[in-house]
């Protein structure tokens, strides 16, 4: 699912051993007639909490490796930016060489950062296969169960751990072809977007 990941101009390294990068707060603000006239959008695209409801749950991705300066962490950072209950992303980071203990470690790590009650959804190029409108499904269902928050795992270059997809009740994916991982980040933050203006009522979305 996740291919190999890119390598990407040095940067520098954000303290700890994880990193979150919160991809709301940071943006640039919205023009005053999104922020302030439900029904319109700002030429960023960000619409109105009121137009989604008061029940806004936040969309995380946790993913393995960092994106640093990669220019998909910038579109990860938009898309993101532009739900309105905000977004976030997650990097975990294994020092051990590849192989299975480096998975397992991976595993832990994603782990460690997933709240215990919150729904995880892990992108597994086993999963089902998952269209636009299905995965707006599958974000009202948790919407409507009350979640305040839904977390998207995101291999490393070997895929998941087993503890990682059998904490995860749902599995998807977006085809059977293999993509970089840094573009596959960009995808799914596009993605769930997009899921989100299906559940607005928004024409973003003319599938």
């Amino acid at each position: 699912m996740t291919g190999r990941r890119r390598s990407s101009p040095s940067a520098a390294r954000p303290a700890g051993d994880d990193a979150a990068l919160l991809c709301a707060q940071d943006m640039p603000s919205a023009p005053p007639t999104a922020r302030h006239n439900p029904g319109r959008m700002s030429s960023r695209g960000v619409i109105s909490e009121r137009i989604l409801g008061h029940n806004l749950m936040k969309l995380v991705i946790l993913a393995v490796g960092r994106g640093r300066a990669a220019p998909e962490q910038t579109l990860v950072r938009d898309w993101l930016g532009r739900l309105p209950q905000g977004g976030a992303v997650i990097e975990v980071e294994s020092k051990l060489p590849a192989g299975p203990a480096r998975t397992r470690d991976e595993g832990e790590r994603l782990l460690k950062k997933l709240p215990a009650t919150a729904p995880l959804i892990a992108c597994d190029p086993h999963g089902r296969d998952t269209s636009s409108e299905a995965l707006a499904t599958l974000l009202q269902r948790h919407r409507d169960d009350g979640a305040a928050a839904v977390y998207f795992a995101i291999g490393g270059a070997d895929g998941h751990d087993r503890r990682v997809l059998d904490r995860a009740p749902s599995r998807i994916a977006f085809g059977s072809a293999t993509w970089p991982h840094m573009l596959f980040r960009a995808m799914l933050a596009e993605q769930l977007y997009r899921a989100s203006m299906i559940l607005a009522g928004h024409p973003y979305h003319r599938g």
